[in-house]
């Protein structure tokens, strides 16, 4: 390996994810309308994935779905670029909101009162029909 490709894998190891993208479309002479066209999504998304403003994303599925198809189209590894997504802290484990945590578990209670109210109601009629 010659000194000019080691300068070369140094600098892109120092680079953004977003920085990467960013690259590889350049470098494919694509605007960020034509990769959005190409993707089927508006440009605003795809201006988010290289911004790496991930939090706009409704779940982590879309991101990397998004991320392979946007490396697939510009000539990147996706399995790469994927991998510095979830290098990031941040981006490593979903949180849902404490709001939809406790509605759910609300929800989960009120079902369970409900079949157990329904259960004591047939016992006790059993026990009327057969004693």
């Amino acid at each position: 390996m010659t000194m000019e490709n080691k300068t070369k894998e140094k600098k892109e190891v120092l680079l953004s994810l977003g920085q990467r993208l960013i690259n590889a479309r350049d470098a494919k002479g694509l605007s960020i309308e034509e990769l959005a066209n190409k993707m089927n999504l508006i440009p605003e998304v795809v201006d988010n994935l290289e911004k790496e403003l991930f939090n706009t994303f409704e779940a982590k599925v879309y991101i990397t779905g998004y991320l392979r198809l946007y490396c697939k189209l510009v000539g990147l590894d996706a399995n790469e670029a994927i991998a510095l997504y979830y290098r990031d802290p941040l981006n490593r484990i979903e949180t849902p909101d404490e709001e939809s945590i406790t509605s759910q578990s609300k929800e989960q209670v009120q079902f369970y009162l409900l079949i157990g109210a329904v259960l004591l109601i047939a016992l006790g009629a059993s026990y009327f029909l057969f004693f």
